[in-house]
């Protein structure tokens, strides 16, 4: 039988127990009798079984007993308790994080004073400190970051005062410094992210405690120039929140808005979301803020950790495509952890429905 939108998932053309009929070569299909993923080889009239591929999240430095710790959790994570695996050579906290297909970056920090540092691990990592590779162009912390296939994207932020800039590194970026290449429409901070495979969505935040946004902005990629668009609107006013994203929808998470008020809400948008209102679809397990981490991995999202009446330790889950209910607490960090950063080994253009 053709695929549906619910086995999409699995990334093959057919799912079903028996193979299908009059295959052509390169035809995948996913063997529910087997649990396999298969190509089909016309040259040799056979199916051949595609290796499961891994994938990591990693929780990244934050406020905890350790400002350098870096967590990692195996996908699809449903149990149990994110492992320790390495370190940062610097504090870490309040940062932007993003991802190639072969390493994690970690962009700016406050940790009592700006700092401008890119640091740098390699997949699947599992041991060992990350590398300082580089710099900011400006120094930065309280800032979000996206990123494409070839680039990662520093956005907004503060050094003293509210910022705009928009920071980009071209991928492998192993030394020097990034490069200004435009701005956001406004200047903003404690802001979250999402990607799809041709923008970059940079969402809520604001310039403190009394000015809190629901802008959704967005950059088009590569962007190397000009400001971002301003293509819509959060649910509400929501700021210290985290995002992450299947290849078809962004998801915004939890946050506070005006009034100290910790939030629940998972607000969700379309790709390409290019106008109107973001759609709350559901809500946390818990009211939740303070820069948790995000992550995605090809099912599921994640949300790590944050501040609830005091600093969170708990991990729970969406499964996509969500679009009502209740996230699902599935485990914990190693400790409770706020101001972080999450960063995944997940290939949207291969790995994501």
């Amino acid at each position: 039988m053709p695929i549906s939108v619910d086995q999409k998932k699995w990334g093959a053309e057919y799912v079903q127990s028996v193979a299908p009929s009059n295959p052509t070569h390169g035809l995948s299909w996913y063997d529910t009798s087997s649990n396999k993923l298969k190509v089909y080889n016309a040259n040799n009239s056979t199916w051949t079984p595609i290796p499961a591929v891994v994938g990591y999240g990693y929780i990244a430095g934050g406020l905890s007993a350790s400002y350098t710790n870096i967590e990692r959790i195996t996908f699809p994570f449903d149990s149990g308790t994110a492992s320790v695996v390495g370190n940062f050579s610097n504090q870490m906290r309040m940062s932007g994080g993003c991802n190639s297909s072969q390493y994690g970056y970690n962009m700016g920090t406050y940790n009592g004073a700006y700092y401008s540092y890119i640091a740098r691990f390699a997949f699947p990592f599992d041991s060992g400190n990350a590398t300082n590779v580089g710099s900011l162009s400006t120094i930065t912390g309280y800032n979000s970051a996206c990123n494409c296939s070839t680039y990662g994207y520093s956005m907004g932020g503060n050094n003293g005062s509210c910022l705009s800039i928009v920071q980009r590194i071209t991928f492998p970026f192993d030394s020097g410094t990034a490069s200004n290449v435009g701005n956001l429409n406004a200047s903003t901070q404690e802001t979250s992210q999402a990607n799809s495979s041709q923008h970059g969505y940079c969402m809520g935040g604001g310039s403190g405690s009394s000015d809190i946004r629901d802008y959704i902005f967005r950059l088009t990629f590569p962007f190397d120039s000009g400001p971002s668009s301003d293509v819509g609107d959060l649910s509400g006013t929501k700021r210290e929140a985290c995002g992450y994203n299947s290849s078809t929808h962004g998801y915004f998470v939890g946050g506070i808005e005006l009034g100290s008020t910790r939030k629940s809400t998972i607000d969700r948008i379309l790709f390409p979301f290019d106008s109107g209102t973001a759609t709350n679809v559901g809500n946390l397990s818990a009211t939740v803020y303070g820069l948790m981490a995000g992550l995605n991995a090809s099912n599921y999202g994640y949300r790590c950790g944050g501040l609830v009446s005091s600093v969170y330790s708990t991990i729970d889950r969406i499964l996509f495509p969500f679009n009502s209910g209740t996230a699902s607490v599935v485990g914990n960090l190693s400790s409770s952890i706020y101001g972080t950063t999450g960063i995944d080994n997940t290939d949207f253009n291969s790995m994501f429905v």
